[in-house]
């Protein structure tokens, strides 16, 4: 297999590879960003920056792939260069909230095997959603997709018929990867009928019914995005059933309904939701405040020095028809658009798909 070099340091572009299982080496370029008489257009200059980083990496080297990357965010007409101070990135993100960013991402391939060199550079656009003085001084600086309204939803919007027919053929590329088996699968499996908890095996998006005795006093806020992208809270609250320890996610609420009694009003004597696996926590999340009760991930360790108790590994998420917390109804009810709005996201970077396309094309 042909050798692949990274000419990035980004932790973001090796984890894209990684999802999709094309094996890479990193040799991160050391070049001048800042020269004289650069480009002004962001268009231009991502593509030249890319090119910079993959020839430096590539200048001794004689086989393989060398790959470059560069991305610029323009806003009001103008660059945004990485913030040099904390000041000055939390004044970054008060200047963009509640309006929209261009991200121009370049990529240049270098390709001693076939002796091809290969540019190209895609436009993104983000719509970001207004972000509070106050959720910036708590949260600090958290991954992009944190902040863009519908992230779970729009990641990239793609300008023109080429770049349309491309995102087509990448979009059949990920289906191969068996996402969408996945995402047919856990459909078939919410749309079973609920079954006892203590009775049955658990798995990933079992619908279950149950009861259990609840605690109040170590309840876990963590913090979320509800549906509409609006910031607040996921209540999340241990739960021992049949002698067992759960997590109990009971649903979303505003920051300002945190630590009232109207939140703790809950039946749980008739207990419906859906299991979901615990997934590792991403390490470019903020670290959880414990004292303070403020978290960002349902780390394991954190939660046994918070309640001195383990818990299972499947979280419930609660789906009874309550208004507060407003409970996270589990689905896959994806139109296709959104489907392929979310495998978009799945792979990180337009720059990796087209990569990817090239070295099929090449059979490397």
């Amino acid at each position: 297999m042909t050798k692949i070099i990274l000419a990035t340091s980004s932790p973001y572009r090796h984890e894209a590879f990684k999802q999709l299982n094309i094996p890479f080496s990193v040799e991160a370029s050391n070049i001048n960003e800042q020269f004289e008489n650069r480009p002004t257009n962001p268009e231009e200059l991502c593509l030249l920056l890319a090119k910079l980083k993959a020839e430096e990496v590539a200048r001794n080297k004689s086989e393989g792939i060398t790959i470059g990357f560069d991305t610029i965010a323009y806003h009001n007409n103008q660059i945004l260069e990485k913030p040099k101070s904390r000041e000055e990135a939390f004044n970054r993100l008060i200047n963009i909230s509640d309006d929209q960013v261009q991200y121009f991402t370049g990529i240049h391939i270098i390709n001693f095997e076939n002796k091809q060199i290969l540019s190209k550079v895609n436009k993104s656009i983000l719509n970001i959603r207004k972000i509070s003085e106050n959720e910036i001084e708590k949260i600090g600086i958290i991954r992009s997709f944190d902040i863009i309204k519908n992230s779970h939803k729009v990641l990239f919007i793609f300008d023109g018929p080429e770049s349309f027919l491309e995102y087509k053929k990448l979009s059949q590329i990920v289906d191969e990867s068996r996402i969408i088996k996945v995402l047919n699968k856990i459909d078939v499996s919410l749309k079973k009928e609920p079954v006892d908890l203590m009775s049955s095996v658990p798995e990933d998006y079992l619908k279950i019914k149950t009861s259990g005795v609840i605690d109040f006093d170590k309840q876990i806020y963590l913090y979320s995005l509800n549906e509409k992208g609006a910031p607040g809270f996921n209540v999340v609250n241990p739960i021992i059933i049949n002698n067992k320890n759960f997590l109990l996610n009971r649903g979303w609420i505003p920051f300002d309904k945190k630590n009232t009694k109207e939140i703790d009003i809950f039946d749980h004597r008739i207990i419906l939701g859906t299991l979901k696996k615990q997934t590792k926590g991403s390490k470019f999340k903020p670290v959880n405040d414990i004292k303070d009760n403020y978290w960002f991930t349902l780390d394991r360790n954190d939660v046994f020095k918070y309640t001195n108790k383990n818990f299972s590994p499947f979280i419930i998420y609660l789906n009874n028809n309550l208004e507060l917390p407003k409970p996270k109804i589990i689905t896959v009810n994806i139109s296709n658009s959104h489907k392929k709005y979310a495998i978009t996201w799945f792979s990180l970077a337009f720059s990796i798909f087209f990569f990817y396309l090239y070295v099929r094309k090449n059979k490397y």
